[in-house]
């Protein structure tokens, strides 16, 4: 493969049992894996986890989806940034 030097972030869809999937990395790739619910996607970003309660990230507008990655995650704290009017919230 041949990336430029100057790249920044590489990603690509992978299946669940990919090593950039399982494995941690500590370079700028996004495996991207293509599910079929949210709850798949909650289940396999979990199992992905290995339990290490490292940071964990959920972009959706359903309060019922992100609550739902909270909880499995075992969060106590999570953090919502919501958006009005496509415009970021709070607005600056």
């Amino acid at each position: 493969m041949n990336v430029r030097p100057d790249t920044q972030l590489l990603f690509a869809e992978t299946d669940a049992n990919h090593p950039f999937v399982v494995e941690e990395q500590m370079m700028p790739f996004l495996p991207i894996v293509r599910v079929k619910s949210v709850e798949e996607g909650i289940a396999r970003s979990l199992a992905a986890e290995h339990g290490y309660k490292h940071t964990s990230i959920i972009h959706s507008h359903n309060v019922e989806h992100m609550t739902a990655m909270g909880r499995g995650a075992g969060h106590n704290v999570f953090h919502q940034k919501w958006s009005v009017h496509g415009r970021p919230w709070p607005r600056r």
